[in-house]
């Protein structure tokens, strides 16, 4: 369970501001802005409510939890159940440690100068972003060593997804880790025309370790 809770949707805080006007230009050519990634991931003006269930292949372990915005500070997020049965005390423990630990909402400030517009391909434009130290909540402070890559599928015209990696050795939850690859996938809703995150992919190497551990997670927007 332990690896599993940590693929839920990441809330973040995008503050563009001073942003290259060049990732400004290409992220405004596929009609989305910093406003829009906010408007998905900002944890302090959530509007969304979410179900997740996250499949830990390795471990054979399916974990099912939900994200409230109505709630108040330190009870948004509910461990539900792992391969089916109720959790445990040390389990609900475990769980709030990581997701509701946090004595005021946070989000996350990315270095504004850090935006880059990459080189992309013949099937994506590709813009470049890192955070702001000190700006992530506990949860996903291991990404404070990671690069984000926002893509951008040309043939769609539509924001598709964000890859990150890390850039060095980082601890996430605890384990030791060489290897990050941890991937957001986006769709558009046909009828509000806005777009939704719908799946997340986590994939770590443990240091000393020969095998990746990798987690997929399914994530149904609510409202």
């Amino acid at each position: 369970m332990k690896a599993s809770i940590l693929t839920a949707v990441l809330f973040i805080t995008f503050f563009a501001k001073g942003q290259s006007p060049e990732a400004d230009q290409m992220l405004g050519s596929y009609g989305i802005n910093s406003q829009t990634l906010s408007y998905f991931f900002s944890d302090a003006t959530s509007n969304f409510d979410y179900n997740f269930e996250s499949n830990d292949l390795q471990n054979n372990e399916v974990t099912s939890f939900s994200y409230d915005h109505k709630k108040g500070i330190g009870e948004r997020w509910k461990l539900k159940s792992i391969n089916g049965n109720s959790p445990s005390k040390k389990e609900l423990k475990a769980f709030d440690k990581i997701y509701n630990a946090d004595k005021e909402f946070k989000g996350a400030q990315i270095d504004e100068a850090s935006f880059q517009v990459l080189q992309g391909d013949q099937h994506y434009d590709i813009v470049s972003f890192n955070f702001n130290e000190n700006t992530l909540p506990s949860a996903y402070v291991y990404l404070e060593k990671c690069t984000g890559k926002i893509y951008l599928n040309k043939r769609t015209q539509r924001f598709e997804k964000i890859h990150f990696e890390n850039n060095e050795n980082l601890k996430v939850n605890g384990v030791n880790a060489e290897e990050l690859t941890y991937i957001l996938i986006f769709q558009l809703n046909q009828n509000t025309k806005n777009y939704e995150v719908y799946q997340s992919n986590l994939e770590i190497l443990a240091k000393g370790s020969a095998n990746k551990t990798s987690i997929s997670t399914k994530i149904q927007q609510l409202n």
